[in-house]
C-alpha cells in the first residue's frame, strides 16, 4: 500500500496489519475517527502515546508497510539491532504474553547446504536451550520459516561491554575482573555441556541493570561456522571476530576447543581494561598474523595502577599455545575471585535504550494466534528473505518489513508542533485461551522445558533505581542484596534491613510507614515512622503482638474470621488512601490459613478497594470498584459485582513463608493501570478506572466492608469481621506509581531467611 497521506489511510493500514485484536479495534476506531482527515503522524503519535502500538510499528505503518509484524507466534515491537548473523527484534510471545528477544538469522548463502546448516543450527539451539545459568542469555525456542532460522531468547535490559566502553571509556580493573569472572563461570557451564562459543567479544557480553553478565549468541557461531567459507568476518559464515580470535581458531575453526574461548575472553578482558583492541590500526591479514606470533602492547603501559596480578591473569589467558593458557573457566574465576569489586549501579542506566517498562503496556493486545491471517515470514514474498543475489523482492517492498539496512529514512514521528494526546478509553485486556494441543505450544522438543518459561522470564533484569527516585545520593543508598553472579544470594539480616529502612524514610513520596516493631507500639497505638509525616498512628484493635520476619522484629498476629481483630487508619488518613492519584502500597505478611472466601489482608470501606484472598484459592487478588455499581448494598455477590476491577494473582501464598505484596495504581497514564506484585515480581496488570470512593476507614488485616461485619447475606460463611488469619509485620504507602525495578529492589531489601 502507498504511504498514508491522511489519518484514515493510517487506520486502514492498522486494520490490515492485525497488530491489535478485533475487540480492541472496535473500541478505539470510533474514538480515532476524528483524526481521519488530519496528519497521519499526529494519529500515529496518539496511538503510541496510548500504548496501542510501538514507535517501531508506527514508523513501519507510516512508511506504508502493514505486513511482516508477525514471525510465527511472535509480534515484533522494536528492532533492537543488527549484526553479522542477522537482525535482533524485541517481540511479544503472544501465546504467553511476555517480551522476548527474537534473532532472525540472515539468509543462508549456500542453498545446496541449507538443509544441513538448518539441522545443525537446530541441534545447537536445543543444546543451548538446555543450559540454565545466570551468566548465559537463555534460549526459549527455535524455528525456521522459508529457510530463514530464528531463535527466541530472554529479553535482557542492559548494554553490552563494547557499548559500555564506548560510552564511558575503559572499565576500572576491579569491575572488569568481576565481569570476566562472571563470563568465565558462564563459559564453564557451556563447556561442561560440550558447547564452544567461538565468538567471545565485548559485544557478546551483556551487562544487565544490576551488573550481571549475560553471554550472547552461544551456539550460533558453532552452528554456522564452516571452514570451507572464505571469510572470517562476514555474516553468519564468520568463524570468529578477527580482533578476538584465538590463533588456533583462525587456522582451523572446527579443531579448536573450549580454550579458544578462553583466549577470546582474554582479548576481551584486555579491551575492557584499556579501551582498545589488541592490534589497532592493522589490516585483517596483519591482525591474524599478530595473533599467531606477537604479544600485544603491555597493559601496564596503558592502565594506571593496574596490579601485576591482573596483568598476569590476562597474559596467561592470551598465551599463543592453548596448553599454556588457563584450561577452564573455573580456573579463571578462581584467579580473579579476590580481585573483583562490583560497581553499583553498574553504569548510568539512562543509556539503556530498550526498557521493559516502555514496552510492557503493549503486551496482550494482539489477536489470538489462530486468528492471525496476515502474511508472515512463511510467505515467499517477504523481504525478510533475500535472493541469492542479495536483492529483495521488489513486488512486496512497500508493504513488507525488511531486515536490510535500506530503511534508514528520517524519523517520521519527529515533527515540530503540538501533539494532541487523545486519551483513548480501552477495554480490559483479553485473557488468552489456553491451548491444549501441541500445535498451540512452542515448537519441537522444547515444550517440556518451556513449561517453566514464565519463571525463567523473571531472570530478566530487575533494576536498582528506587534510591535514584527518592533523592538519596549513591553514597547514602544501601548496597543491594543481590550478590555477584555465581554466588548465593543471601537473605537480609535484621540489622541490614533496619539500616535500609531508615534510608527509605527519606523518600518524599512516602506517605506512611509502619514497621510493626515492639518499640513502635504504645498502648495499642502504632506510630507512623515517616519523619514529619502527615499521617497519624494506627489503632491496633485486640490483635496479639508476635515475632516478625526476624526473631528480633515484632509483628501483629491476627487470628482469623471470627476474632474481631484488625488494625485501622483514622478517618482523616483513610480519605487520603482513595487511589484517586498514583499510589503504591506494600505489605509483608505470612498466611497461617485461609478460612473463608475473600479473606482480607487490607481494604477500604464498602467495596472501594481491597487486597484479599482470591475467592477460595490460595492466591491473592486486588479489587477496585468503579463508581457506577460500587457499594451496592443489595448486591447478592459483592465479590463479583459488575464493573468490578479485579486483578488476580498467580502464585500460592499458603506455603507458611513470608511474602511481600505490592499494589500499584498508576494514574499518570492516558488510561490508569493497576499492577499487583508478589515477592518483587509482577503478578498481573490491567487497565483501570478511578475507583468508587466512600468515607469508610482503611483497615489492615481485615475487610472493613459493613456487609461482612454485619453478617448480612452477602457475607459468605457467616458473621464476624473477615479478619486475616496470619501475621503482618510491615506496611507502607507511597504517593507515586512504583516501577517494576522499584518493587524488585524493595523486595530484595527486605527478603528474610525462611
Amino acid at each position: 500500500m502507498a504511504i498514508p497521506k491522511t489519518g484514515s489511510d493510517l487506520l486502514q493500514l492498522l486494520k490490515q496489519s492485525q497488530i491489535l485484536n478485533v475487540e480492541l479495534l472496535d473500541k478505539v476506531l470510533p474514538q480515532l475517527a476524528r483524526h481521519g482527515e488530519g496528519d497521519p503522524r499526529r494519529l500515529a503519535k496518539t496511538l503510541v502515546k496510548n500504548a496501542l502500538i510501538s514507535e517501531y510499528q508506527a514508523k513501519q505503518l507510516l512508511a506504508g508497510r502493514y505486513k511482516g509484524f508477525y514471525i510465527g507466534k511472535y509480534k515484533i515491537v522494536a528492532a533492537i539491532g543488527q549484526g553479522g548473523m542477522g537482525k535482533v527484534f524485541l517481540a511479544e510471545q503472544i501465546t504467553m504474553e511476555r517480551l522476548v528477544a527474537l534473532k532472525v538469522v540472515g539468509r543462508i548463502k549456500k542453498k545446496s547446504r541449507e538443509k544441513e546448516i538448518l539441522a545443525r543450527f537446530k541441534r545447537e539451539a536445543k543444546a543451548v536451550a538446555a543450559l540454565h545459568h545466570e551468566n548465559i542469555v537463555h534460549a526459549y525456542d527455535f524455528d525456521e520459516e522459508n529457510g530463514v532460522p530464528y531463535i527466541v531468547m530472554e529479553f535482557v535490559e542492559g548494554i553490552d561491554t563494547a557499548a559500555m566502553v564506548g560510552k564511558f571509556g575503559p572499565i576500572h580493573w576491579k569491575q572488569a575482573c568481576e565481569y570476566i569472572r562472571q563470563a568465565a563461570q558462564g563459559l564453564q557451564h557451556a563447556h561442561d555441556a560440550g558447547l564452544v562459543h567461538r565468538d567471545i567479544k565485548p559485544g557478546n557480553l551483556l551487562v544487565d541493570r544490576k551488573g550481571t553478565i549475560k553471554i550472547l549468541d552461544l551456539g550460533l557461531c558453532s552452528a554456522f561456522g564452516d571452514q570451507q567459507n572464505d571469510s572470517l568476518t562476514v555474516d553468519q559464515d564468520q568463524l570468529g571476530t578477527v580482533d578476538y580470535i584465538a590463533p588456533e581458531q583462525a587456522v582451523d575453526s572446527h579443531s579448536a576447543d573450549h580454550r579458544a574461548d578462553i583466549y577470546s575472553l582474554g582479548a576481551t578482558f584486555y579491551s575492557l581494561l584499556c579501551g582498545k583492541i589488541m592490534y589497532p590500526d592493522k589490516s585483517t591479514a596483519q591482525k591474524l598474523m599478530l595473533h599467531q606470533k606477537t604479544d600485544p602492547r603491555p597493559l601496564q603501559d596503558m592502565v594506571k595502577d593496574l596490579p601485576q596480578t591482573v596483568v598476569d591473569v590476562v597474559a596467561k589467558m592470551l598465551k599463543k599455545n592453548p596448553v599454556d593458557r588457563y584450561q577452564s573457566g573455573k580456573e579463571i574465576a578462581k584467579a580473579l575471585e579476590t580481585l573483583c569489586e562490583a560497581k553499583v549501579p553498574a553504569y548510568d542506566e539512562s543509556v539503556i535504550k530498550f526498557k521493559r517498562s516502555d514496552f510492557e503496556p503493549l503486551v496482550g493486545r494482539a489477536p489470538e494466534f489462530n486468528e492471525i491471517t496476515i502474511q508472515t515470514l512463511k510467505d515467499s514474498s517477504s523481504t525478510l528473505v533475500e535472493s541469492d543475489s542479495g536483492n529483495t523482492n521488489s513486488q512486496s517492498q512497500v508493504s513488507q518489513i525488511t531486515t536490510s539496512n535500506a530503511f534508514a529514512e528520517v524519523d517520521p514521528l519527529t515533527m515540530l508542533g503540538d501533539f494532541t494526546e487523545l486519551g483513548v478509553s480501552l477495554p480490559p485486556r483479553r485473557t488468552r485461551k489456553k491451548g491444549k494441543k501441541k500445535k498451540d505450544m512452542l515448537s519441537g522438543s522444547l515444550i517440556a522445558l518451556l513449561a517453566g518459561g514464565a519463571t525463567l522470564a523473571v531472570l530478566i533484569v530487575l533494576g536498582t533505581v528506587l534510591f535514584a527516585r527518592t533523592g538519596l545520593s549513591r553514597e547514602d543508598a544501601p548496597k543491594p542484596v543481590i550478590a555477584s553472579a555465581g554466588r548465593a544470594v543471601p537473605p537480609v539480616t535484621f540489622s541490614e534491613w533496619n539500616s535500609q529502612r531508615h534510608n527509605l524514610l527519606n523518600d518524599p513520596s512516602l506517605l506512611c510507614y509502619y514497621s510493626f516493631q515492639a518499640t513502635d507500639l504504645n498502648n495499642g497505638i502504632l506510630q507512623n515512622a515517616v519523619p514529619n509525616g502527615t499521617f497519624g498512628a494506627l489503632d491496633v484493635a485486640k490483635a496479639e503482638w508476635s515475632k516478625g520476619r526476624w526473631d528480633t522484629k515484632g509483628a501483629v498476629r491476627l487470628h482469623g474470621h471470627r476474632s474481631g481483630e484488625y488494625v485501622a487508619f483514622n478517618d482523616e488518613d483513610s480519605h487520603k488512601l482513595d487511589f484517586l492519584t498514583s499510589t503504591s502500597a506494600m505489605m509483608w505478611f505470612k498466611v497461617e490459613t485461609f478460612e473463608v472466601v475473600w479473606q482480607a489482608l487490607m481494604g477500604k470501606g464498602d467495596y472501594t478497594w481491597r487486597l484479599q484472598r482470591l475467592n477460595s484459592s490460595d492466591k491473592l487478588a486486588f479489587c477496585m470498584n468503579k463508581p457506577s455499581l460500587a457499594g451496592s448494598a443489595n448486591s447478592s455477590n459483592p465479590g463479583h459485582i459488575e464493573n468490578l476491577m479485579r486483578l488476580e494473582g498467580r502464585t500460592s501464598v499458603t506455603d507458611g513463608k513470608w511474602h511481600q505484596a505490592v499494589i500499584v495504581f498508576d494514574a499518570e497514564r492516558a488510561v490508569p493501570e493497576m499492577r499487583l506484585y508478589l515477592d518483587g515480581k509482577l503478578e498481573n496488570r490491567m487497565n483501570a478506572a478511578f475507583p468508587f470512593v466512600d468515607d469508610k476507614q482503611v483497615w489492615i488485616g481485615a475487610n472493613s466492608d459493613t456487609g461482612f461485619r454485619a453478617g448480612e447475606a452477602n457475607a459468605v460463611e457467616g458473621k464476624g469481621i473477615r479478619t486475616f488469619n496470619g501475621t503482618i509485620d510491615e506496611v507502607a504507602f507511597w504517593s507515586k506509581a512504583m516501577s517494576n525495578q522499584d518493587v524488585a529492589l524493595l523486595y530484595q531489601m527486605g527478603k528474610p531467611a525462611q
